[in-house]
């Protein structure tokens, strides 16, 4: 698993934006290389949700430079993060047999429904 793939994952989802955003692409690759991720502020993600894409409290979490000491790289890899506080109240055991209900569930009037769309993309015309 790609872990360090996922912390930019969730940041994206949380922020609509990578962690290391910069209109030149040469200033983003090298705060990759050399910077820590810039959280907007204020933050409204919880300590233990930062904790888990980059390090406030320990050295090796999601975005951790060193691949090798990153959170998910030890041997126990995947239990290593579902050990993380962040994610202490899911029941992986019922989720990998998707016993869990979903979080979310839309309401959906008809097939052609697209209220949980953002307008920005359902006004756009159809490439057809």
């Amino acid at each position: 698993m790609d872990w360090w793939g996922l912390g930019i994952l969730i940041f994206e989802l949380l922020y609509g934006r990578t962690p290391f955003f910069n209109k030149n692409t040469k200033i983003s690759f090298r705060m990759i290389l050399a910077e820590s991720p810039v959280f907007p502020e204020p933050s409204k993600i919880s300590d233990d949700c930062r904790d888990f894409i980059c390090q406030v409290r320990a050295a090796d979490q999601l975005l951790n430079k060193d691949h090798l000491s990153r959170l998910g790289a030890s041997d126990e890899d995947n239990f290593e993060i579902r050990r993380h506080t962040w994610l202490a109240g899911i029941d992986f055991d019922k989720l990998l047999r998707y016993e869990l209900p979903a979080p979310i569930v839309p309401e959906i009037h008809d097939d052609q429904d697209v209220e949980n769309f953002n307008s920005k993309y359902t006004s756009e015309s159809s490439l057809r």
